[in-house]
């Protein structure tokens, strides 16, 4: 039981990294974030809004304001597949132009804007 819940709390990738290494195989997990593909696209019919606007709504989520293509998310599986990658494994690499820290970068703005205020003034 107790086994159980410490790889119930363990990130996805660890477990098969674990089981795996002993046969010189890695395996990393790969999280992409909001992503332009054609199952994005709102002319689909499955958004009720422009490409554009979509792009726009979407990209002002992420702190690289804008959001990946499929080559982004192509691009870092093929690093973590790599010989760059050859002593990375258990790894979880979030794809996603930090959007988590896009909140984060509101509370920094409104600090830093506090302690100017603080320290700028005579």
């Amino acid at each position: 039981m107790i086994r159980s819940i410490v790889v119930g709390n363990m990130p996805m990738s660890h477990v098969p990294a674990i089981e795996f290494a002993k046969k010189n195989i890695r395996v990393n997990t790969v999280y992409p974030g909001p992503t332009l593909t054609p199952i994005s696209d709102p002319l689909t019919g499955r958004m009720p809004m422009t490409n554009e606007d979509f792009e726009k709504v979407v990209s002002k989520m992420t702190l690289l304001g804008r959001m990946a293509n499929a080559i982004d998310i192509a691009y870092s599986k093929l690093h973590s597949a790599s010989d760059a990658a050859s002593h990375v494994t258990g790894a979880e690499l979030l794809v996603d132009g930090k959007e988590e820290l896009q909140k984060d970068q509101k509370i920094f703005d409104a600090v830093s804007g506090a302690a100017k205020i603080v320290f700028d003034e005579p």
